[in-house]
């Protein structure tokens, strides 16, 4: 049945083996689920006064945060 099915859709058997157990028939998001280095709530506020006070755009607030907030935090 599943090579039929993958035969049907042009895709591969593993590919209808992973969406029969769906319960969804949307595609997952691709981000990660456990996220390795978040910003605290006082991180955030800092980092949202930091834009609103110096007009810093997002590239220039992805420069800041890491280096003055959290060393961990990535894009």
């Amino acid at each position: 049945m599943d090579s039929v099915l993958a035969r049907q859709y042009a895709v591969s058997t593993a590919t209808t083996l992973r969406w029969r157990y769906r319960d969804e028939v949307h595609d997952l998001p691709h981000t990660r689920h456990n996220l390795l280095a978040m910003l605290t709530l006082e991180q955030e506020e800092v980092l949202i006064a930091a834009h609103e006070f110096l007009r810093l755009e997002l590239d220039d607030l992805l420069a800041v945060a890491p280096e003055f907030l959290n060393p961990r935090l990535t894009r």
